[in-house]
């Protein structure tokens, strides 16, 4: 079911997950993405986009996953937002985020090497 509002003096659309997915419970990475390409359609019309989790009573963590990964992308860029979230949706949504900042926290940096000429390159291969 799709819904529009104002918001951001735009005309807003907003999304129910509940009945765009057909289900109370999301567990999927696939169900995310569906999700995304739905939302994705809405930001190429410059529309602002809610999604409304009303209804909402399980989220899986491969779901919570995927949906934070692309949400950090669209708020770059676009206007978006969500509301509708019970108390264990946005708790589980707050232990992924955490658990996902951790991770880029204590990724190592890459190493590079600035080659001059060949004997540089030989040298950095004979290290590895």
């Amino acid at each position: 079911m799709l819904f529009c509002v104002i918001s951001y003096m735009k005309i807003a659309r907003t999304i129910f997950v509940c009945s765009f997915l057909g289900t109370a419970s999301l567990h999927t990475r696939e169900q995310a993405q569906r999700l995304i390409q739905e939302t994705e359609i809405a930001m190429l019309h410059h529309q602002p986009v809610w999604l409304d989790f009303t209804g909402i009573d399980f989220m899986s963590r491969s779901f919570a996953d995927e949906f934070l990964k692309l949400a950090a992308l669209w708020k770059r860029d676009h206007q978006f937002d969500w509301l509708g979230f019970s108390p264990t949706l946005a708790k589980m949504l707050d232990m992924v985020a955490k658990s996902r900042s951790k991770q880029s926290n204590s990724s190592k940096e890459i190493p590079f090497v600035t080659v001059t000429d060949e004997s540089v390159l030989y040298r950095f291969f004979e290290a590895v």
